[in-house]
């Protein structure tokens, strides 16, 4: 099982996500999971609210995901923020640049910092998970439940 999980797989059934998440508790790295899933979120509302049929303008939809991914920057990547993931005020103005850029909202805005940081918990932190108390006792429940 081990070899086969990757961080995908957890970030995206959310019965591993989770234990996952109770892995984390307490943990610095949480934070760097809370903004995956922040960005994850707002990719799916991207390509919800850039379908063609939609009650809004595509001026209120593009101003919505603007607002979203300012609240990520400002929530995950300020300086100010309790949560300052450790960016330099370069970086953070790079990926600030990237989800705000322009009036247009863009789907890829926080690509390059997610897959930094998806490639360090995929690293770092997904080992550990396969050896956890909380993995063991999901594999125990998914013993019983198939069983």
């Amino acid at each position: 099982m081990n070899d086969q999980l990757t961080l995908d797989d957890v970030l995206f059934d959310e019965t591993l996500l989770v234990y996952f998440v109770e892995l984390l508790a307490g943990d610095p790295a949480a934070i760097l999971l809370t903004f995956l899933l922040a960005v994850n979120a707002y990719r799916k509302e991207f390509r919800e609210l850039m379908v063609a049929d939609h009650d809004e303008s595509l001026e209120e939809r593009h101003r919505q995901l603007l607002l979203d991914a300012t609240t990520i920057c400002s929530k995950y990547l300020s300086p100010a923020s309790e949560d300052f993931m450790g960016l330099k005020l370069e970086q953070y103005r790079d990926v600030l640049d990237a989800a705000c850029s322009e009036n247009e909202p863009q789907l890829n805005c926080f690509d390059e910092l997610y897959n930094l940081i998806h490639r360090t918990l995929e690293k770092n932190i997904l080992p550990t998970f396969f050896v956890s108390v909380p993995l063991s006792r999901y594999r125990e429940k998914f013993v019983k439940s198939s069983g």
